[in-house]
């Protein structure tokens, strides 16, 4: 009895040697291997976020470029040429319309005056009516009516108004106004005329705002 018991006490291992928790398992790993594996992942990340990023690049580009296309499209718009809209005026020539806006032709069929409105320098709205009604500049716009107010052959030179909103309300107030807006800001208070047959948007229009 003593010696057997003296054989197990002899075999009694130190205290937490040959312990393992229940339910654990032990690592075998190297701490090098495990480095290794760690780099490897992140590698393998960084070489997909890269691939993600030149695959994104393009698209997003197309995108852009589709945007800034969709807003020049907007951007050049149809000048509107508008009257009031009891004028009985439907459709003008481009000669007709440049004489109207020199006050050159100065009445409708109807006898009504015409009453000519500009936008303010400065503006698209009037840098297109100065190319494709008068074919002048500016400068070449303001010399013609101070000497034709010089000469009396004209009595005044257009009146001009700030904004698209302004022209509206001075068109639907006088019988004989006649100016131009943008196409897209003209409504049921004014009358849209052709020009040369055409309404604003049709192919062979021949004004409109860069």
């Amino acid at each position: 009895m003593h010696k057997t018991l003296s054989a197990i006490m002899g075999q009694r291992k130190a205290p937490g040697e040959g312990i393992r928790p229940t339910g654990a398992t032990l690592c075998t790993c190297r701490p090098g291997a495990l480095t290794r594996r760690a780099l490897g992942e992140m590698s393998r990340l960084t070489v997909n976020s890269r691939c993600a990023h030149w695959i994104l690049l393009p698209l997003i580009c197309l995108a852009l470029l589709a945007s800034f296309s969709a807003c020049a499209e907007e951007r050049s718009d149809y000048l509107a040429i508008v009257v009031n809209s009891a004028s009985p005026l439907e459709n003008v020539t481009s000669a007709e319309l440049a004489q109207i806006f020199k006050s050159q032709k100065t009445r409708d069929s109807a006898g009504a005056r015409y009453v000519v409105g500009m936008r303010e320098t400065g503006c698209a709205e009037r840098a297109a009516a100065l190319k494709g009604i008068y074919q002048m500049s500016d400068s070449e716009y303001e010399k013609y009516f101070l000497q034709a107010t010089f000469a009396g052959t004209v009595q005044a030179p257009p009146k001009v108004f700030a904004g698209a909103g302004a022209v509206k309300q001075f068109v639907a107030s006088a019988p004989g106004a006649i100016s131009y807006l943008r196409a897209s800001d003209a409504d049921s208070s004014v009358k849209v005329l052709k020009v040369d047959g055409k309404a604003p948007g049709d192919a062979g229009y021949p004004i409109k705002i860069q």
